[in-house]
This record gives C-alpha cells, structure tokens and sequence, in this order.
C-alpha cells in the first residue's frame, strides 16, 4: 500500500493532483499542466513534507496555521485588510481554496448520481 501512496518513492500512478499554481489552467503550452489546470503528484503530502527543508515544513505549518484562522475565525495573520497580507499568504489563500472548492465539488457530484441511482431504485420498485 505504501508503494501505491508514493510513501517512500514516487508511485507508478498520480496520487492526487493539484491546481496549477503557474498558469491556473489559461495556458495551453504550460509545461506543468498543459491548459487543464491539474498537475499530477505521485508522493504522499505526508512524504513531501518530510522531504522538505525545517525551514519550508516550518513555514507551511505557519501558512496553515494562519489560512485555518483566517477560516475559522475571521483573523488576518498581519494587521489590515486582505490586501496588506503578504503576496505568500493570498497566493496561498487562493491555491487552499481552490483545492476545497474542487474537494466541494467532488463531494456535491458524488451526492448527485446518490440521489439518480436511489432515484432509479425507486422507479425500478415500483414497476
């Protein structure tokens, strides 16, 4: 299991795949995405960040630490509005919320053949 999860080498298959954080899919010649603004991973998050230097888990800790605040409760990690956030944390903010809104979408589209297939079930019962 750990092989197909890209635990401890990068795995055969994507794992997971992002959003394009370099054309947000508007390009077509994009080198990471090709215009469909999804990049494939085949490492575990988890694997990663173990890979990454104290400094970057340190900084990505603080970035989430400050996007769940911000979530949460409202509260900008500096002093002001939006606009006074560091370019970092809005990049990021945007990246996260992309991600949650695809994750979001997923789950709605999942719900939606739920309910066509209990649907069909139904009508099947009834003949």
């Amino acid at each position: 299991m750990r092989a197909a999860w890209g635990c401890d080498e990068a795995a055969t298959r994507p794992v997971f795949d992002i959003g394009c954080n370099r054309c947000l899919g508007h390009d077509p010649d994009c080198e990471l995405c090709g215009g469909i603004n999804r990049v494939p991973q085949h490492r575990c998050p988890t694997a990663l960040m173990g890979e990454a230097t104290p400094l970057d888990r340190m900084s990505v800790d603080l970035l989430m630490r400050s996007y769940i605040q911000l979530d949460s409760r409202s509260v900008l990690p500096v002093a002001g509005g939006f606009l006074d956030q560091t370019r970092g944390f809005a990049a990021a903010c945007e990246i996260i919320d992309s991600e949650r809104g695809r994750i979001e979408q997923i789950k709605a589209d999942a719900r939606e053949r739920e309910q066509r297939a209990a649907q069909a079930r139904t009508k099947q019962g009834r003949r």
